[in-house]
């Protein structure tokens, strides 16, 4: 994971080089030098709250729908 978070903060390839917060879990693969790398390429660490168990309920009900092969609505309104 170390070698993820360098990957992700590369300056000029990196997915997060334009982004200030990653969102992760509480799994023990997120550990704490992950988050100072993150950290280190200017992208700050947000772990989510322990036991919640609504907040991947949106994704989960779209993954759902693939798999039954019930067309989905693209585009998100929040």
């Amino acid at each position: 994971m170390e070698q993820v978070a360098r990957n992700a903060t590369d300056s000029d390839v990196g997915a997060l080089r334009d982004f200030r917060y990653l969102l992760h879990d509480r799994g023990t693969k997120f550990c704490a030098t992950f988050d100072s790398l993150l950290k280190a390429g200017d992208v700050k660490a947000v772990k989510l709250p322990p036991k919640s168990a609504n907040l991947n309920s949106f994704a989960e009900g779209c993954v759902r729908s693939v798999k039954r092969g019930v067309p989905i609505q693209v585009g998100f309104v929040w």
